[in-house]
């Protein structure tokens, strides 16, 4: 089966949307700030759209272990020296 770039985008958008909808775990998709430089992203699912305007003054994240972190968000976080933490559970 050969897909197409469209079905192909299609696909990983329909993944994200539905990532992003499950909030079995109780958890709001919002950020919240732990120390004056630390910051944990809650999403399940972690872009460049879930970084932008997010990093000014933080010098480290964490994420969920399960946490998908895209490869363009872990350049961004490297470009910018902001270090990424997996949670523990």
């Amino acid at each position: 089966m050969t897909l197409s770039a469209e079905q192909l985008e299609w696909i990983v958008a329909e993944v994200v949307k539905r990532l992003r909808a499950d909030t079995s775990c109780g958890c709001q998709s919002n950020s919240k700030p732990q120390a004056a430089s630390m910051m944990e992203i809650t999403e399940r699912v972690v872009t460049t759209s879930t970084l932008r305007d997010r990093l000014d003054g933080i010098s480290s994240i964490r994420v969920s272990k399960r946490a998908i972190v895209t490869p363009a968000a872990v350049d961004e976080l490297r470009q910018r020296g902001v270090s990424l933490e997996r949670a523990e559970k």
